[in-house]
């Protein structure tokens, strides 16, 4: 992402995501080695750019404009990404580095619970359902209930650690086997890179009503402040061969594997003027997202006037958000009284505002293959070249998506306990308040619209044709056909 920032007309949004030209991330493509990346958004096509670490990176090339070679679902642009490949030298290189975050390092920093894993970018199954969890809560028995509400961890309070430096490691081994006059060489990159970073700050959430010409003022609907707590652990490993097969093939073996967990906090105070209650919120959401690609690559040269390339990969992502938790409590805004206690707010039905957990896991495979063929003409003009290409490109992607989320109620209206409300968020669903009487009660919230299955086929052929003079212009252009 700090790598792609810097290209004129690109603009990385939230550290994450690729915007063009003005065009958000659904209207760009992103290709990995020549293939197009996979996506780890639930609901729109996006790469995260935050996923690939720029050590492992050999060039970026940005296409604003189409070609018959690139894809035809873009309007933005093509970001090309191409990972180290051929090493020159044999080569073993560590970095190990350090730094100070202002206003983060050293300083109080709060989190919803850790599990022992989340250093290595993957949770270990503490914020996950219990085992035989019910897939639904509905038709469950009073009593059922009582003993599935008590299963889930109680964990609505924040716990304080001290941030520590962020830390980053790299190690780099390159080798290179063969003599460089033989016929046949071959090269391995394998590269390891370690990440462990914290931030924190404060965002300052406002909203207003609309101008009012009499008063010539706009009142204040609400007026937040939001203490964001992240720490992120990323994982990457590269593991490329390369072959040089006498002097005009070249086959390649690429496997670039990243391991990412993100873990945020939220700690929200304020004033929301127009619903009369002073607010204290919090919320934990623990995001882990795996891809790996593998590809084989081929380059071969068919005499001094043909070049054939082809690519056959295949790609997995998996991005897990277990146990997201958010919960509200509140008080009159005019209590006045600083002892007055916050009441913790308790929805009607499930909600994953109120007292609600949210569990989502997403699969994606992509299947693709790539052919390309290039012909250069011979002319009496040195100065001009003639080239004609042509090529196919096919791809598979299927994901599967799932989603669910719950949340605590009043177990019963007449016989509900109000003074559970005011209780400490650190006992207020302990196992005694979690009964089908006077307590909370677990209740479903989840939808059929919450998971979904998809599957998507792209097969594209393109011709293409270049006249250009070495020093001063070239005309381009051809005919892309893609079935969709």
């Amino acid at each position: 992402g700090d790598v792609v920032k810097r290209v004129p007309g690109v603009t990385i949004i939230g550290d994450r995501f690729v915007m063009i030209r003005g065009l958000a991330d659904r209207y760009n493509t992103v290709m990995l080695n020549d293939v197009i990346a996979p996506s780890l958004e639930a609901d729109k096509r996006a790469f995260s750019f935050d996923l690939i670490p720029s050590g492992a990176l050999e060039r970026i090339m940005v296409y604003k404009t189409g070609a018959p070679e690139l894809p035809g679902e873009f309007a933005g642009g093509v970001i090309k990404v191409h990972t180290l490949t051929v090493p020159q030298e044999n080569e073993t290189r560590v970095n190990l580095g350090t730094s100070y975050r202002m206003g983060t390092t050293f300083q109080p920093f709060y989190s919803g619970g850790k599990s022992s894993t989340d250093a290595l970018g993957f949770d270990d199954g503490l914020r996950q359902l219990p085992d035989a969890f019910p897939t639904s809560l509905n038709s469950q028995s009073p009593e059922r209930l009582q003993t599935l509400g008590r299963q889930l961890s109680n964990n609505w309070v924040a716990k304080q650690s001290t941030a520590l430096p962020d830390a980053r490691l790299g190690v780099l081994i390159s080798r290179s086997f063969g003599k460089a006059d033989g016929k046949n060489r071959y090269g391995s990159i394998t590269s390891i890179d370690y990440a462990n970073t914290r931030q924190s700050y404060t965002a300052k959430n406002y909203n207003y009503n609309a101008y009012d010409a009499a008063s010539q003022r706009s009142d204040t609907i609400y007026n937040f402040s939001d203490n964001e707590y992240i720490s992120s652990a990323r994982v990457t490993l590269m593991h490329n061969w390369t072959a040089m097969l006498g002097t005009g093939s070249k086959l390649e073996f690429r496997n670039l594997f990243n391991q990412l967990g993100q873990d945020q906090t939220t700690l929200r105070t304020g004033r929301n003027m127009e619903e009369g209650f002073e607010v204290k919120n919090y919320a934990f959401r623990y995001q882990q997202r795996t891809v790996y690609s593998g590809q084989l690559h081929g380059a071969h040269e068919l005499g001094k006037k043909d070049h054939l390339e082809w690519t056959a990969g295949y790609s997995f992502a998996q991005s897990k958000e277990p146990d997201y938790r958010r919960i509200r409590t509140s008080r009159d805004i005019n209590a006045g009284d600083a002892d007055t206690p916050f009441q913790t707010v308790i929805p009607p039905s499930a909600s994953t505002l109120d007292a609600g957990r949210f569990f989502s896991d997403l699969k994606e495979t992509v299947m693709t293959g790539r052919l390309d063929h290039e012909h250069t003409f011979t002319t009496t003009n040195e100065s001009l070249i003639p080239k004609i290409r042509i090529g196919a490109y096919f791809e598979q992607k299927d994901r599967e998506f799932s989603a669910r989320w719950m949340s605590f109620t009043q177990a019963s209206f007449m016989q509900f306990d109000q003074s559970l409300l005011t209780e400490d968020l650190s006992t207020v669903f302990s196992s005694g308040n979690i009964n089908p009487t006077t307590g909370f009660e677990l209740t479903e919230g989840t939808n059929p619209s919450d998971r979904y299955e998809a599957s998507n086929t792209l097969m594209a052929g393109y011709a293409g044709a270049s006249l250009g003079n070495t020093d001063h212009w070239s005309v381009s252009g051809g005919v892309r056909v893609e079935h969709n």
